[in-house]
């Protein structure tokens, strides 16, 4: 008998639930505004909407009743758009026309060494790292130590970045170069290098040389593989779990 008034109880207060359910059909908040309800997603009511910019999209209720969100999207973009111009305006004015992309770079460095948060701060200011007052303190300085020694504007993505000789050292002249990312990637405290035949790489650049896919390169170092063994081409016909193939050879031996 109290189970059953037990679960009638349950059933009941489902019911009000239910029939509590909030309607934010017009419901406005930022630059958004609700048209009607679009279903439901992961037990959480969602609804249409529609922003001043004219763009509709679909959003939680829950989400839109705490104010977590002004606009579809565009607001934050144009924010973005509107620092973008804003450093590239203070660049011109500056230090010249030509210098945009250097004047992010130096902006970026200094983020990562002071700006606290930063997501690499904890890499960079958090490991004790700075930058060096010449540059800290005025642009056109670091502007002319890169120019002397390599950076290239017209350079692609990835082929002039700049990079610290030693990782445990700070953006100074003398411990700063320019380099391709592929090289940044192989001076990085966690690289991985492997020296086969008398040839010293790490697992990207070895994966560019021979065809293999780095993982898989990478997982047969890390189970303890030899440099010879490393670099077999794989067979289609064999498991390629690296752990597997280990253990197998040690059971054949034995």
């Amino acid at each position: 008998m109290l189970y059953y008034r037990y679960r009638t109880n349950v059933r009941l207060r489902k019911e009000n639930v239910i029939k509590k359910a909030i309607d934010m059909t017009g419901y406005k908040t930022g630059l958004i505004t609700v048209l009607e309800r679009a279903g439901s997603a992961q037990g959480q009511s969602t609804w249409l909407c529609k922003c001043a910019c004219g763009k509709t999209f679909i959003q939680y209720g829950g989400i839109l009743r705490k104010g977590k969100v002004k606009s579809c999207g565009h607001l934050r973009n144009s924010k973005i758009e509107r620092q973008k111009i804003a450093y590239k305006t203070i660049a011109k004015t500056r230090h010249g026309a030509s210098c945009d992309r250097l004047y992010f770079m130096w902006e970026s460095m200094k983020g990562r060494c002071y700006t606290k948060s930063s997501p690499s701060y904890h890499n960079y200011g958090g490991s004790g790292i700075v930058v060096c007052d010449e540059w800290k303190n005025d642009f056109s300085v670091f502007r002319q130590w890169a120019i002397e020694n390599g950076y290239d504007e017209n350079a692609p993505r990835g082929e002039c970045t700049l990079d610290r000789i030693d990782n445990n050292g700070n953006y100074e002249p003398s411990n700063c170069r320019w380099v391709t990312m592929l090289e940044q990637c192989k001076n990085r405290r966690r690289a991985v290098l492997i020296t086969y035949n008398g040839e010293t790489h790490s697992t990207k650049e070895w994966a560019n040389i021979t065809g293999l896919p780095q993982h898989t390169i990478y997982e047969r170092y890390r189970y303890g593989w030899e440099p010879a063994e490393i670099f077999t081409p794989i067979d289609q016909h064999r498991k390629r779990n690296p752990k597997h193939h280990k253990t197998s050879s040690t059971q054949n031996a034995g």
